[in-house]
């Protein structure tokens, strides 16, 4: 298995929000003009509704869930991270974002994705390289936080190899792996390949199907026999007549 090397980017994204009055099911409104109602909330901050023109909603998949928007409200930037987003459940459309305002100077704690990096030895033998753990929960303030964090599996050599939390060297210095987290986690090991089990006829089982055979044969054989037989004698009848 080879795991693609993606390159991490910190790019500093803004996001121009305009005050939301309307509010509860007359959002739909806004849904309708194109506009996407959202909320800004943190600690020590005063909750404020907001609107943003769906178009703009590619800043927020590059942000994804680990990156710092300065939202752009009337004369200020306010520093947040998207919390969470709701979906329709059938479109799948955008309906409400959260947004949390953080203090760019106070650590937070959010989930990473874990990306697999370079070229395990023992795949080349066949063996599976099974990825366990996909994201963790680190610590780090806001504009440390990475993309990803990368594991390199060229280490993997052997059946049973792993690589666990512990092993990781975390980018830069600056950020450590959340309070709770089991360092002695997996995060990727090697397995060897399922063998395609082949259904064995016990042996007895075996020596009756052979007995079913030689007496089905049996019983055609005779049967041909007597169909001969009753030939014969119609055609021996036809002959006296």
């Amino acid at each position: 298995m080879t795991a693609k090397k993606t390159k991490q980017t910190k790019e500093k994204l803004s996001l121009k929000v305009e005050k939301r009055n309307l509010f509860g099911r007359k959002v739909k409104k806004l849904r309708y003009q194109g506009l996407i109602p959202a909320v800004i909330y943190g600690h020590n901050f005063d909750s404020v509704a907001v609107q943003f023109p769906r178009h703009q909603l590619g800043i927020i998949k590059l942000a994804g869930e680990t990156s710092v928007v300065y939202l752009e409200l009337d004369s200020r930037k306010i520093p947040v991270m998207v919390k969470q987003v709701q979906y329709h459940p059938i479109s799948g459309q955008v309906l409400h974002l959260d947004f949390y305002k953080v203090n760019l100077k106070e650590k937070v704690t959010t989930e990473v994705p874990i990306e697999l990096t370079g070229e395990a030895p023992i795949a080349k033998e066949g063996y599976n390289i099974v990825q366990v753990l996909h994201e963790v929960e680190i610590s780090a303030l806001p504009t440390d936080i990475p993309k990803e964090i990368e594991v390199n599996i060229s280490s993997l050599t052997k059946e049973g190899d792993d690589i666990r939390l512990k092993d990781i060297k975390l980018p830069g210095g600056k950020i450590e792996f959340a309070e709770g987290v089991d360092p002695e986690e997996t995060v990727v090991i090697v397995e060897k390949p399922a063998e395609e089990e082949v259904e064995e006829v016990p042996e007895e089982a075996a020596a009756e199907e052979t007995e079913e055979i030689k007496e089905a044969k049996k019983g055609e054989e005779e049967k041909k026999g007597e169909d001969k037989k009753e030939a014969t004698a119609e055609e021996e009848i036809k002959k006296e007549s």
